[in-house]
């Protein structure tokens, strides 16, 4: 099938032709991401396609070969031709397409400053140079990924730090001391932290970051429009000012989800060369993060607390299942101070 002849399933896209507003106030590769969005949240909906892993090995495919174009105009125009060509139903695209610009109609409205400074809002695809290679095993690796900032995952070794919302005077206090010393000695190395910017110890990990000038990544729940929490907002503008960034794989203007947490936590455990637990809960979010550090294979730290209080249940199920013991900074410092070689099993499942 021509090129021109698949757009024509398509509305108009461009300056040119804008059939509805939020298509004047969309830039083509917004719009693009925001299709790309559309397809993934739409997986088991699209005829034509077969399986659920045929219809992502499609779409990886047909962004791939996205690469061959210059402009959002031609990748628009790549992806729909692919999908086509692959068997897609011309109906479904279509509507689909028209999910993607009804969708996006509030976009002007909404109260997000920093996105219209220094043009840093950018998207990363599939198959794009920098998408971090930790996400490409996944089953359900994000397709493509919005952030603003700059990638800190594409040069420096990072943590990933998580913890309760709440956390206990104990850990606020290890926050202060600990973290800080630990962040502090590795600054010199090109270091970054990674936290999913929740209040409680993700909040308190990123304002550590900023206080000994050291970079840090946030990766939010929802779309980078709608911050969350909305405490986000105020602490978003201080990361990027201090060359942070914040990633979402969510659509812009994605309202955050429960399910999200769990999805936002994969990518969180996976980017840092470890991940260090400050305190969970029995049944937590950052329990839940523990696991899933494990079960990628990923170097796992867990600060002890105390055995009798309910706050660090979760941490301890942790410490049971192999985690690695952080009662100072000086355990994680002798962690980077491993060779390479040793970096790779040390603290991962047996």
């Amino acid at each position: 099938m021509s090129r021109s002849r698949s757009l024509k399933l398509l509305p108009p896209i461009g300056p040119e032709a804008q059939p509805l507003d939020a298509v004047a106030v969309l830039e083509p590769m917004i719009l693009l991401y925001e299709f790309v969005k559309t397809l993934q949240q739409n997986i088991n909906q699209v005829g034509g396609l077969g399986t659920r892993g045929s219809w992502l090995h499609t779409l990886r495919e047909a962004l791939l070969r996205l690469q061959m174009a210059q402009s959002s105009q031609d990748k628009l125009e790549i992806l729909v031709e692919t999908l086509l060509s692959e068997g897609c139903a011309q109906k479904r695209l279509v509507d689909l397409y028209d999910q993607t610009v009804q969708r996006s109609q509030s976009v002007g409205s909404l109260d997000v400053p920093w996105l219209a400074t220094n043009g840093r809002l950018k998207f990363c695809f599939w198959g794009d140079g920098i998408y971090p290679e930790e996400w490409k095993n996944f089953d359900d690796s994000p397709l493509a990924f919005s952030y603003l900032g700059e990638p800190l995952w594409n040069r420096r070794q990072g943590i990933s730090v998580v913890g309760s919302r709440e956390p206990h005077v104990l850990s606020q206090q290890w926050l202060k001391t600990e973290l800080r010393n630990f962040i502090a000695d590795r600054k010199a190395a090109g270091f970054y932290t990674i936290s999913g910017g929740a209040r409680g110890v993700d909040q308190w990990a990123h304002k550590i970051s900023l206080l000994t000038g050291v970079p840090t990544l946030a990766i939010l729940p929802s779309g980078l429009w709608r911050p969350y929490p909305d405490s986000m907002r105020i602490l978003a503008d201080e990361i990027l000012q201090e060359g942070g960034c914040l990633l979402s794989e969510y659509a812009l203007i994605q309202e955050m989800r429960k399910f999200h947490f769990r999805e936002r936590n994969r990518l969180i455990s996976s980017l840092g060369a470890a991940t260090l637990v400050v305190e969970a809960q029995t049944k937590s979010g950052s329990l839940m993060t523990g696991h899933l550090a494990l079960e990628q294979g990923r170097p796992l730290y867990v600060v002890p607390g105390h055995p009798s209080l309910s706050a660090f249940g979760g941490s301890l199920e942790l410490l049971r299942m192999g985690a690695a013991c952080a009662a100072s900074s000086e355990d994680l410092l002798n962690f980077w101070r491993c060779d390479a070689s040793e970096l790779k099993s040390l603290c991962s499942l047996p």
